[in-house]
């Protein structure tokens, strides 16, 4: 249970980070003029650390201690770098996924970034659960909603196979 909560959260923002596809583009039918250009620099952003985030969910969950580590800072890492760049009208969610972050982040560290060990600790659940607030998982919902609708994603899958 203290594992499939862990993943939940983990999938929640890496699909909120990578809700644009790397053919993303501003979605139409929003302001023009700074406000506009705020939110192609923020879905080109997203698009970038989707780019960069493949793995970012395996990593988080690594039972390699200091793969989890470096994916969680480098998630945070983002979550600021989206928080000095976002349109006003999300500023407000991605400070608090990343406040989420910054304080699920000091969780695994009290574990050493262990996540196996994670799922021994009768603690992790409510340490885990009194975290992920509604507060939280509604930031992280309307992320994911902002970048599927304000950056639209391409129909066409983003993986090619080769013959």
């Amino acid at each position: 249970m203290r594992m499939k909560a862990l993943g939940s959260i983990v999938v929640v923002v890496v699909l909120a980070l990578s809700g644009c596809s790397s053919s993303g583009t501003v979605g139409s039918g929003g302001s023009v003029g700074a406000d506009a250009a705020s939110k192609a620099d923020f879905c080109t952003l997203i698009i970038a650390f989707r780019k960069a985030n493949e793995t970012l969910g395996n990593d988080l969950l690594s039972p390699n201690a200091e793969q989890t580590k470096s994916a969680m800072k480098l998630l945070i890492g983002q979550l600021q770098t989206l928080l000095e760049r976002a349109p006003a009208d999300l500023k407000a969610d991605i400070d608090t996924a990343q406040q989420f972050y910054v304080q699920f982040d000091a969780l695994l560290a009290t574990h050493g970034y262990d996540t196996s060990g994670i799922a021994d600790d009768p603690k992790f659940e409510a340490d885990i659960t009194s975290l992920n607030s509604t507060e939280v998982t509604g930031a992280l919902d309307r992320i994911a909603a902002y970048t599927t609708t304000d950056c639209v994603v391409s129909a066409t899958p983003t993986s090619t196979s080769t013959s």
